[in-house]
């Protein structure tokens, strides 16, 4: 086992470090409660809010036919995820110091900035969605990797946690007025993910084998249509990605709808960071441990259910009264949801899927997902033409039709079916 994976003890702590670091700094750039409130502040649109959260999908779904295309014809995994995490989080530097020189006088100058840079964050973000767990199954063997997603994702809900809390105390500070408490979030943002590509940096990885010897994306799409075929292990999974992808797109309104309902929206909007990162903690410490007992299959059952909790919770909050209590609550299954569902998927097709075929399997799960920008963009249209909880009962039907998909998944624990 040593051999096979060298350096594990360095490699495992600096992967920590980058999950952590990456978490921290993504909590002031959070694109369920900070930009979408961001952009309303500068431009009071509903729509622009849905086309943002459009825009994220389409740059993070289809860069990841290239980049498997990339690593199958690498020895190395590294020089991707470095290089693609430094291009793309650099904008986030150029948008803080836009947003202090003009965020006043120019707001829809901020309002193109921000979208260059969620355009190319995102982009980056859809090639290490790629390249750091094929980097992970690379570095980490299998017995450990469930035990570091849920460690990392624990100790990275914490350091959120604490990142919450200054979004709370910056925002509430009259002596830092707009835009200048915007500008300090964003330049917080730009330490902690350039602390991670820092980490990133520093891992040791050997050279392996390589599919091809140039980068072929013709190949590597026709490629997931065999794999999609072939594996009706992988059609499940990707069926329940989509319909729960379709539901998600209307978690960009929860804060925008809090807003709206709850006094003293912007003073919340930290307490929501906060209470979102505690319920990302209660799914590290729970789905860590159901991916390495129990399987990754189960893992993505409980994030399923989080899903439509959720979902029903904002749906019936005006009927339940506390309305501030409810959003509370809603935030902090949110956390559970946003904090698991990435990596149990992952997880699942890290299981389903053999060292070779690792970067095409996980690719197949994120470029169908593209066409959810449509969801998006309709989200936004139907927040403004409708009430917002309708928009959000239409999106639990399409949970609820996940949950029912997600009992048929195959039952897979490190790699091995499981009875």
């Amino acid at each position: 086992m040593s051999d096979q994976h060298p350096w594990i003890r360095r490699n495992l702590v600096l992967l920590t470090i980058d999950f952590v670091s990456f978490s921290v700094g993504f909590t002031f750039f959070d694109p369920l409660v900070i930009l979408p409130a961001f952009t309303r502040l500068l431009t009071g649109s509903e729509l622009l809010v849905g086309a943002l959260a459009a825009l994220r999908i389409v740059f993070i779904t289809l860069p990841q036919v290239f980049a498997a295309s990339v690593l199958a014809a690498s020895p190395k995994k590294q020089p991707l995820l470095v290089w693609s995490s430094a291009g793309g989080r650099l904008p986030v530097v150029i948008m803080a110091l836009v947003t202090l020189l003009f965020g006043s006088r120019f707001p829809w100058l901020v309002v193109g900035v921000m979208l260059l840079a969620v355009a190319l964050f995102n982009t980056s973000e859809g090639l290490n969605s790629i390249t750091w767990p094929d980097i992970v199954g690379k570095l980490l063997p299998a017995r450990i990797r469930g035990r570091f997603l849920g460690t990392g994702q624990l100790l990275s809900s914490l350091g959120a946690l604490a990142a919450g809390y200054l979004v709370q105390r910056i925002l509430a500070l009259e002596e830092l007025p707009f835009p200048r408490s915007w500008a300090l979030l964003f330049g917080c943002a730009s330490i902690g993910l350039f602390g991670s590509v820092l980490a990133c940096s520093l891992l040791r990885e050997r050279p392996g084998a390589t599919a091809s010897a140039h980068v072929d994306v013709r190949r590597s799409i026709a490629s997931l249509g065999r794999y999609l075929r072939a594996d009706a292990r992988l059609r499940r999974v990707v069926i329940v990605e989509i319909l729960l992808g379709i539901a998600s797109s209307v978690f960009t309104f929860f804060v925008l709808r809090a807003q709206d309902l709850v006094p003293q929206a912007q003073s919340a909007l930290g307490t929501y960071l906060i209470v979102q990162n505690l319920g990302g903690m209660l799914a590290a410490a729970i789905c860590g441990n159901i991916v390495d007992h129990v399987g990754s299959w189960a893992a993505v059952r409980v994030t399923t259910v989080m899903e439509t909790l959720t979902l029903a919770l904002v749906t019936f909050a005006p009927l339940l009264g506390a309305t501030y209590l409810v959003y509370l609550g809603a935030f902090a299954l949110l956390g559970f949801v946003t904090g698991s569902s990435w990596w149990t998927f992952t997880a699942y097709l890290m299981d389903i899927a053999d060292e070779e075929h690792r970067p095409s399997y996980l690719a197949a799960s994120g470029v169908l997902k593209a066409p959810l920008f449509v969801a998006s963009l309709l989200a936004g249209v139907g927040y403004r033409a409708a009430t917002p909880e309708v928009l959000f009962g239409l999106a639990l039907l399409f949970s609820i039709a996940a949950l029912a998909v997600s009992l048929t998944l195959t039952r897979m624990r490190a790699g091995v079916p499981v009875e």
